[in-house]
């Protein structure tokens, strides 16, 4: 077998692997624990579920921290920059 074959071989096995792997997941039903409670006009109070629990956000934030440079960006043009805390200098370019 020649060093091209191989190739071919393992490429076509990389692929037929990758498509099975990317199957659709059924979706699933929501029970009534898992319903979305009722909140204000506003959308507030919300809680979220994470791995470390629940979280309440009470009402709707005002300020904004960002962690990264991208995310200074990002926010900087969608959001008003005095919505923003604790951006990167550079950012302000």
């Amino acid at each position: 077998m020649s060093a091209k074959e191989i190739l071919c071989g393992l490429t076509l096995t990389s692929l037929i692997l990758y498509g099975l792997s990317c199957s659709k997941e059924s979706p699933r039903e929501t029970t009534a624990s898992e319903t979305v409670p009722e909140t204000g006009s506003d959308g507030y109070p919300r809680s979220i579920q994470t791995i470390d629990g629940e979280i309440v956000v009470p009402e709707k934030p005002r300020r904004i921290v960002s962690q990264t440079l991208l995310t200074d960006e990002v926010l900087l043009e969608i959001c008003p920059a005095e919505r923003l805390v604790g951006i990167h200098t550079v950012s302000l370019d």
